[in-house]
């Protein structure tokens, strides 16, 4: 498992971090990055911080490619045969790729690639119930691996009160040279983070109460959710463009059939047109009440949504029992505790 490659999702679905872009500047210098690879097709493209640079042909599985790099950024290898190399672009760094281009792969080069190797085989077989403990054992270990800054967005993500004593196990070597200005940058972002994930926890939290609020129906006319008072509601904050809450639509189908009469499900649209909301909801046939929620809204901020599809099951007063974020099966465990008695 690639550390550079990954994210961790939020409730941990993969191991690994992302990278923000460095700010500070490196300027005139070039990142290389070559291969000699199994399964690398004829073709490869290199894609940076999400736009398509080059077209690569490569040769018996080698090729070599050469950018300028005043800054880090993502760069991707990818091919539509199933190629997935993620790993980021160092000003001055060279990246030697090795092993399989569809599979376990391998990262050497210069200093920075080689210890993101390292990184990478210290990772191995991370689970979240671990996961924490083996960064901070590799950040003691390690403190001289520039790589390991990457490390901090783990610790942000999974344990956020170690974040300091994460921080504090890196070298000044690391936190004053050339990562510098990454480090500041991520930690930046890191503590953004935290500080948004407490602000949802709390309001998120189970027995709080939710504030009223009113949106248009699928047939244009207005709905409000204290019109729901007296029944277990589900919110359901979703949308068209969401693979995963599409995914969902035949379990909460069933589940609302085999609960049926016991809670009411409303499905509030996010972050879409009307006609893809109002498409979506014919084309999947949900049967439950549908809002839709425009973009000047506030309605996102007021219960900390952070990610979709994210469902909040409500009490008959309008008090949250549980929020459940992603697409996971809490969700209908909880429905079967409520309601399979």
């Amino acid at each position: 498992m690639k550390i550079q490659a990954k994210r961790i999702a939020r409730g941990f679905s993969a191991l690994g971090v992302a990278l923000v872009a460095l700010s500070a500047c490196q300027g005139g210098k070039q990142f290389e990055i070559s291969g000699d690879m199994q399964n690398l097709p004829d073709t490869i493209m290199v894609i940076q911080e999400g736009d398509h640079i080059d077209t690569l042909l490569t040769s018996g599985g080698k090729f070599t490619y050469t950018m300028p790099a005043d800054s880090v950024s993502h760069i991707y290898i990818y091919s539509p045969q199933g190629v997935r190399i993620q790993l980021p672009a160092v000003p001055g760094e060279k990246a030697v790729l090795s092993g399989d281009a569809q599979g376990d792969y391998q990262v050497g080069g210069t200093q920075f690639y080689t210890g993101l190797q390292a990184l990478n085989v210290a990772m191995e077989g991370s689970t979240q119930e671990n996961i924490v403990g083996k960064v901070m054992s590799f950040l003691a270990a390690n403190p001289d691996n520039a790589a390991a800054v990457e490390l901090l967005p783990v610790i942000g993500s999974l344990a956020p009160d170690s974040l300091d004593q994460a921080l504090s196990l890196l070298s000044d070597k690391v936190k004053n040279g050339p990562m510098k200005g990454f480090l500041n940058n991520s930690l930046r972002e890191i503590r953004a983070q935290i500080e948004a994930d407490r602000e949802a926890a709390s309001l998120q939290a189970e027995g709080r109460q939710v504030p009223d609020f009113t949106l248009k129906d699928i047939n244009g006319k207005d709905l409000a959710l204290s019109s729901l008072r007296g029944k277990y509601v589900v919110l359901d904050f979703w949308g068209s463009w969401c693979v995963w809450c599409i995914r969902g639509v035949p379990k909460m189908k069933e589940y609302y059939q085999k609960y049926a009469g016991k809670f009411e499900i409303l499905g509030i649209d996010c972050s879409d047109t009307e006609e893809a909301w109002k498409a979506a909801v014919k084309e999947h046939a949900m049967p439950w009440l549908h809002v839709y929620n425009p973009k000047d809204s506030e309605l996102l901020t007021q219960f900390g949504i952070q990610g979709f599809p994210t469902k909040i099951i409500l009490d008959g007063e309008g008090k949250i029992v549980k929020t459940i974020v992603g697409e996971s099966p809490d969700f209908y465990d909880k429905l079967d505790e409520l309601f399979g008695k």
